[in-house]
């Protein structure tokens, strides 16, 4: 299936499911607020209901504060500013950090956000050439971290440094 057929089939689901009369909010019910963050990633779940209204449609009123990592999203779950959050890896972090969590669902793969960005210049086009680099870093607590430390592992850099 390509992403196209899974956006669009992902959409369509998402669109049924409050098309149903028990997920559809009546014009006289006052919406839910909540306090929605994620980080800017590829969460493009939330981008189409959102686009789509489907949150309103279901009774629901979200108020969306974007993160640059999961590293600031986990300060707004401590504080408890945050009610609903959509994360990758700062989970594992939010449970360390014994924050309750309730989790109503979960999404995968978001490999296709992945990427290393290189200065074009440095001659590296693939993963397997980092060891090329003369500085390598990625945020603290996030996905791009263990990418990162799992490349550097498979390369056997033995410079390779991390803070997991």
């Amino acid at each position: 299936m390509t992403k196209k057929t899974s956006i669009v089939a992902l959409a369509f689901a998402m669109l049924l499911a409050v098309s149903c009369p028990h997920g559809t909010a009546r014009a006289s019910q006052e919406l839910l607020k909540f306090n929605y963050g994620m980080p800017t990633a590829d969460y493009f779940t939330v981008y189409v209901a959102r686009e789509l209204g489907l949150y309103e449609r279901a009774g629901l009123e979200p108020n969306f504060y974007s993160f640059s990592s999961g590293a600031p999203l986990l300060a707004g779950l401590k504080s408890e500013s945050l009610d609903v959050v959509t994360t990758g890896l700062a989970t594992v972090f939010a449970l360390g950090q014994n924050i309750r969590l309730k989790f109503l669902f979960w999404e995968l793969n978001h490999a296709t956000g992945e990427g290393l960005v290189v200065d074009p210049k440095s001659g590296i086009t693939e993963y397997t050439q980092i060891g090329k680099a003369k500085t390598v870093a990625a945020p603290a607590g996030t996905c791009a971290q263990v990418s990162l430390s799992l490349i550097a592992k498979k390369q056997d850099l033995v410079r390779a440094q991390s803070t997991l």
